[in-house]
């Protein structure tokens, strides 16, 4: 029970910080072409 828990806590921590880079790249991007 645990374990199995644990693996999708696992997959959103490391999903988490992705999309925060995706969403950084995006503004940036954005920036970028004003």
């Amino acid at each position: 029970m645990t374990a199995n828990t644990a693996l999708p806590q696992r997959s959103i921590n490391i999903e988490m910080p992705t999309a925060l880079r995706g969403t950084t790249n995006a503004w940036l991007s954005m920036l970028n072409q004003c």
